[in-house]
């Protein structure tokens, strides 16, 4: 496989939908534990000369996350110190989940903001579809389920990781998530920028007093409060921005000739009608040649309709798909009702399961749970092998778990990698078979077992709430 050739011609098509950003694959490096993806992000944040994006769903405030934040003042302080006032620090997180409690990600990022008011910017995304008096009726944990932004951007200066965990102790410990660092990589690196930034225009702000102004409170733009409205303005600042950043990089469509990897970020906002990530993955499964293979990984199993229907009735890939099991659930353990959680991801696991035996299709399509004792199963993404490769050229990569959350509800981002360089792809392949060494196949014994079982009320409540999850 060569490196224009088959971007050019089997996977050609993305450079019609997505911007397309060069790379060499040597400047990529594959993690494999959370402790890596901890450590280097921490000694980037402390490296900081130029830029810190962070785009997460909250960040926590333990001994960890405390830490990661003092690089970031130490960075802010230095830029003082060297009157480097174009150092610049974007923070977006979620609303709801970045206020949960009393000490909390707003607490724990303020300080950060009383020190450095002009370099550094807190966002805090909320839901269109929480507003009103249920913002004050709906309690904490329920309001995250109505949405969420689910990006995850790690970047500093030109480099950045991409990753799908979050800034959470567990994350730096005993998640298995995937963590992919790209260096030297200044026009994908002014993107997420550029994408931050765009949120930002339509998320709250957080003041140096803990609270928050809205986007849209001035007299001017008072017609936002409407949600159609609101949806309409979003659509289009982020349509715009696709459509500015993909026309810019086709213009340098003539100076990649010496690159091997080309990376492609969709963004996926079902809330406002954006389904970039939707319309590629969907692309991607439906253009399958026979005896072509693809890998999914998803923590928390629960394909949309059309997605199922792509897997089943119209790919002709084979498919490994694997999912965390009950016990490695990111939910396993948790408080009150939440503990159900685990149970109705597994109840969509065996649903799914019997459609695809029903289907004729259990050889075709393979699906496994991740079982390792004291983990979290975390990792989320996609591995494609072209017909008779040993070795994987397309990759997916972001926040995305290919859910329904994730199409419809959630703002997510995604990265789809397309590789000629041989060093990167063998370390995608080890990545993925790291996965499979803990996973154990699902079949119709497995389905029928006393681990499996789910009660017939959480199967009721998956089924009537299958959008929530």
């Amino acid at each position: 496989m060569s490196d224009n050739k088959e971007v050019k011609g089997r996977f050609g098509w993305l450079r019609d939908h997505l911007p397309c950003f060069n790379v060499d694959g040597h400047n990529i490096t594959v993690l494999h534990q959370p402790n890596e993806f901890y450590e280097i992000f921490k000694e980037m944040l402390s490296n900081a000369r130029k830029r810190i994006v962070i785009a997460a769903l909250y960040f926590d405030k333990e001994e960890h996350e405390s830490a990661l934040v003092d690089a970031v003042d130490a960075a802010c302080l230095r830029s003082v110190q060297e009157r480097n006032e174009k150092f610049e620090v974007s923070i977006l997180l979620d609303y709801f989940r970045g206020s949960r409690g009393g000490n909390n990600s707003r607490t724990q990022l303020l300080p950060l903001l009383n020190k450095y008011k002009d370099r550094v910017n807190v966002y805090l995304y909320h839901t269109p579809h929480i507003n009103g008096v249920w913002r004050y009726i709906l309690p904490e944990r329920v309001n995250e389920m109505i949405g969420l932004n689910h990006i995850k951007i790690y970047l500093v200066d030109d480099d950045f990781i991409l990753c799908g965990g979050n800034l959470g102790q567990v994350y730096f410990t005993i998640a298995q998530d995937r963590y992919m660092l790209v260096k030297s990589c200044q026009d994908m690196s002014d993107y997420f920028m550029d994408l931050v930034k765009t949120v930002g225009l339509f998320s709250h702000r957080l003041l140096c007093d803990n609270t928050t102004v809205s986007p849209f409170s001035d007299a001017q733009h008072s017609d936002m409060n409407e949600v159609q409205s609101f949806k309409k303005y979003v659509n289009e600042a982020l349509t715009t921005l696709n459509k500015s950043w993909r026309e810019k990089q086709q213009s340098n469509v003539t100076k990649d000739s010496h690159y091997d990897t080309f990376l492609f970020p969709s963004i996926q906002m079902g809330p406002f009608e954006v389904n970039e990530d939707r319309i590629v993955v969907e692309k991607v499964l439906r253009k399958c040649e026979p005896g072509d293979r693809v890998i999914i990984s998803t923590g928390y199993l629960n394909f949309p309709d059309f997605l199922e229907e792509c897997i089943v009735n119209d790919s002709v890939a084979k498919f490994d798909i694997i999912t965390a099991s009950p016990q490695n659930s990111g939910f396993h353990g948790a408080p009150s009702v939440l503990e159900y959680v685990p149970a109705i991801y597994s109840y969509f696991l065996r649903k799914f399961h019997a459609r695809i035996v029903d289907h004729n299709s259990d050889r075709r399509i393979r699906l496994y749970e991740y079982y390792k004792p004291d983990k979290i199963f975390h990792g989320k993404g996609l591995w494609y092998y072209t017909s008779g490769s040993c070795q994987p050229a397309l990759t997916m990569i972001g926040s995305s778990n290919f859910g329904q959350r994730s199409c419809y509800r959630d703002l997510e981002c995604q990265i789809t990698m397309v590789t000629s360089n041989i060093a990167l792809q063998s370390q995608l392949k080890q990545e993925h078979e790291k996965f499979f060494e803990n996973a154990t196949m699902v079949n119709q014994e497995s389905s029928k077992s006393s681990d499996s079982y789910v009660p017939w009320l959480v199967s009721l409540l998956a089924s009537k709430s299958r959008s929530f999850f």
